[in-house]
């Protein structure tokens, strides 16, 4: 008969070191749900500084166009189309679609956005 090994009796576990493991568990979660945010933190950053310019399909007239026709720019809506026809009206025609940026909710950026996308301002003041 062959004999059998001989195991060690099993020790209780410390309930000290079982009720720390809720604790752990928790800081666990809390450690993967602040790294997945810091993640996706990143990603939103690096995506809303790229500037991606699609091949328009319609170019748009600031000096003489609509309302309806500047709702079709990218990220102008009923308010800002509004406030470029406002300003044109007050002022005159713009002298170059850098003038954009004097309009409430245009910055620079944006006008780098809408360029493709609009007409070309010819004329003494436009270098």
């Amino acid at each position: 008969m062959s004999e059998q090994k001989m195991h060690p009796p099993a020790q209780p576990i410390d309930p000290r070191l079982l009720s720390r493991i809720p604790l752990v568990l928790a800081q666990l979660v809390i450690c993967l749900i602040l790294v997945s945010g810091l993640v996706m933190a990143q990603t939103r950053t690096l995506d809303q500084r790229a500037i991606t310019i699609q091949s328009p399909q319609y170019l748009v007239n600031i000096n003489t166009d609509d309302l309806g026709d500047l709702m079709l720019l990218p990220g102008i809506g009923k308010t800002i189309a509004s406030r470029i026809i406002n300003h044109r009206q007050t002022h005159g025609p713009f002298a170059s679609l850098d003038d954009l940026v004097a309009i409430s909710g245009i910055s620079f950026r944006t006008v780098a956005r809408l360029k493709p996308y609009l007409m070309p301002i010819t004329g003494k003041s436009n270098p």
